[in-house]
């Protein structure tokens, strides 16, 4: 930057040495402009870097909870499924014992059955021996009073 015009001022001491001090530190700032510059440069990209960083943490931060309330959810999804199965399996589970245990009745029922079946054939066989055996010596009797 090109030296300012120095400005006008009424004549006295005191202006004077106004005028020279701001000489001065125009001079000084001309001398520590590029290291101004350089400071300014390196605060922007400090700056720069710092408000990455809170935006980086900030959707770190938002990815973090958003994850949390995935994982929270799909807990819970997994949680009622897991509920509804363990119902459905002990519904199926007690309908199987119901059926189970009609099963096991009919087939006591049938074995009952059979063993009446079994007793009344044996009794019927039995009666029907004694008869046959009574119409024999009945037979024989006759065949032997008949005959001459």
């Amino acid at each position: 930057m090109a030296p300012r015009p120095p400005k006008k001022h009424t004549p006295g001491s005191a202006a004077i040495h106004h005028e020279e001090e701001e000489d001065e530190h125009e001079h000084n700032s001309q001398e520590n402009e590029p290291m101004e510059v350089l400071k300014r440069a390196n605060n922007v990209v400090i700056n720069g870097n710092k408000r990455r960083e809170i935006k980086r943490k900030a959707i770190e931060t938002e990815h973090e909870q958003r994850v949390k309330e995935v994982r929270a959810k799909i807990e819970s999804l997994h949680a009622a499924r897991q509920t509804r199965v363990t119902k459905i399996q002990n519904d199926a589970r007690e309908k199987l014992e119901a059926l189970n245990s009609r099963r096991e009745s009919l087939e006591k029922q049938v074995l009952a059955s059979m063993m009446r079946v079994e007793s009344q054939t044996k009794m019927i066989a039995t009666e029907m021996d004694a008869m046959f055996s009574g119409r024999l010596e009945d037979l024989e009797e006759d065949s032997l009073t008949t005959r001459p």
